[in-house]
């Protein structure tokens, strides 16, 4: 949260390509200050010939829903984070599937199902960091094929944040495949990571579901 100096809850706005998301402190029940945030941000956006479109603003509230994969609450005793269900759920199912694969003695996965699975981990690990660690045996994994590369040579932050992009945005099979060899080994970094992963996030219901 950034605050001001009096300690209370500073108006602030994040950009996320072309979508806005406004935040700001109120009383109960009164949203002023939030209101004041977005008028001035609509006043800056039309005085450059930018214009929004109306209907796509959502009513202020402590409960906003999903917002570039993650969702922030605040209508609760103190602000909490978290991920979609859908997005938990597919997670998980993804790490198994490559155990399975692992348990009946395959060396080989499809390449386009370990990417998708790591877009998803990266979603999941921006609300839940302690994951965040166990995802390098997939990003190794699948870029082990490259000849210029040792196992650690690549640019880490580049990768997760091209995977993160194609799951918000629901990348289609094509560009998750893009540029990249069909089947990858399956290491035995990967396999420990995915391991650790499911112990992990070893719940099969996320305690905000109830908000959703």
């Amino acid at each position: 949260m950034l605050l001001r100096e009096d300690g209370e809850l500073a108006t602030t706005e994040v950009t996320f390509v072309d979508d806005i998301h406004v935040a700001g402190r109120a009383k109960e029940g009164e949203f002023n200050y939030a209101k004041s945030g977005c008028k001035q941000l609509k006043s800056r956006m039309n005085s450059l010939g930018n214009q929004g479109a109306e209907r796509k603003f959502r009513n202020l509230s402590p409960w906003p829903g999903v917002w570039n994969g993650l969702i922030i609450h605040t209508g609760t005793p103190f602000p909490m984070k978290s991920t979609t269900g859908k997005k938990w759920d597919k997670f998980k199912k993804g790490l198994r599937r490559i155990l399975e694969a692992e348990e009946a003695g395959h060396r080989m996965i499809n390449t386009l199902d370990i990417r998708k699975v790591a877009g998803l981990g990266v979603n999941v690990t921006e609300v839940y960091p302690n994951g965040r660690c166990f995802l390098k045996g997939f990003f190794n994994a699948v870029e082990a094929w490259r000849g210029d590369r040792d196992m650690d040579g690549w640019r880490l932050t580049d990768l997760m944040s091209e995977v993160s992009h194609l799951e918000s945005n629901d990348a289609g099979d094509i560009e998750f495949s893009a540029g990249y060899p069909i089947s990858t080994h399956l290491t035995d970094e990967l396999i420990s990571h995915a391991r650790a992963l499911l112990e992990l996030f070893v719940s099969d219901l996320l305690l905000t579901d109830f908000h959703l």
